[in-house]
């Protein structure tokens, strides 16, 4: 029998459940919901990131007191919102949710500011344009140029940054990068023209790895729980979908 944590955080909603895998069938049971309320910083549509941090630990503390014992734990959240830390782990600006209206106007003025096209940036990631995407995002952020820009030493998608808040270490997770519209769809790699197309550094990112690792533990509240990059959801779904057609087709 396998136990598992999943920590599953929506747009208006989060919830701590564990699953158990016995005699090959799977069981979900919540521990504990809450809401996800967005809050408005410096007149910007943020997301609560500490208060879904302590909501997230309280969950596990639940769990934790059930006397359950957890294999791991595993988060997933929406894509493309991202946090930037400078080189203490520190996060800079505020945690502005893909809601914000900052990116209106970005899709266009990235490429009239660079010599990249829509044809170039399709080309080479594959995804579908949306203004809130993680390289319009950027590019709203350095067109402002705050204080603290040149203090910028990492980026972490939600995901990541959450798993680094609960086990001390940074990574960065493919599928949810993938949704940035920055990533190399061939090389699975950081695409450096379009980096700088959007006036960020190529520094900023960490090489992307492939979900289901251990990217560190879980020590508070007397557990010791690894913690598991998982897959995104809709990038979940299209994993699968070669394997759903073949048994369809069987």
């Amino acid at each position: 029998m396998s136990n598992v944590i999943a920590v599953d955080l929506g747009a208006s909603s989060g919830r701590v459940m564990v699953g158990t895998l016995k005699n090959s069938k799977v069981s979900l049971k919540e521990y504990h919901r809450f809401p996800n309320v967005q809050v408005i910083c410096n007149g910007q549509s943020c997301w609560d990131l500490y208060a879904i941090l302590e909501e997230i630990e309280r969950g596990i503390s639940k769990v934790a007191a059930s006397g359950i014992e957890i294999d791991s734990l595993g988060i997933d959240t929406w894509g493309v919102d991202f946090v930037l830390l400078d080189r203490f782990g520190k996060h800079l600006g505020e945690f502005v949710s893909y809601r914000d209206e900052r990116t209106e106007g970005m899709i266009d003025k990235l490429t009239s500011d660079s010599s990249i096209t829509h044809k170039d940036i399709y080309t080479t990631t594959g995804i579908q344009f949306l203004t809130f995407n993680t390289i319009y995002q950027l590019k709203a952020i350095i067109d402002a140029k705050p204080a603290w820009l040149e203090r910028v030493d990492k980026l972490l998608f939600i995901p990541d940054y959450l798993n680094y808040k609960l086990s001390g270490l940074k990574h960065c997770e493919y599928t949810n990068a993938s949704t940035s519209q920055l990533l190399n769809c061939e090389t699975k790699e950081w695409d450096e023209e379009l980096i700088t197309a959007c006036g960020a550094k190529k520094s900023w990112f960490l090489e992307p790895t492939l979900p289901n690792k251990v990217v560190g533990r879980f020590t508070r509240h007397c557990c010791d729980i690894p913690v598991i990059s998982i897959l995104a959801t809709t990038q979940h779904l299209l994993y699968r979908l070669p394997q759903l057609i073949t048994k369809l087709h069987i």
